[in-house]
């Protein structure tokens, strides 16, 4: 649902993850095709609220 209409954001994010993987010294090997990439560039949807999304964290455990 989140990326509904928006793998132009997706793609961004996906990018974003591998390139941190490639600093780490870790093989990416999921690349994606640029020219799916359609849609919105930002994601503007939340499923939550940030303050709902930081509650559900605390619960599992997570400082946030």
């Amino acid at each position: 649902m989140r990326w509904r209409g928006r793998f132009a954001a997706l793609y961004a994010v996906h990018e974003s993850m591998a390139a941190e993987m490639e600093r780490r010294g870790y093989v990416h090997e999921s690349p994606l095709d640029k020219k799916l990439a359609s849609g919105g560039r930002f994601q503007r949807i939340l499923l939550d609220s940030a303050s709902a999304q930081k509650r559900i964290l605390r619960r599992k455990g997570c400082r946030v």
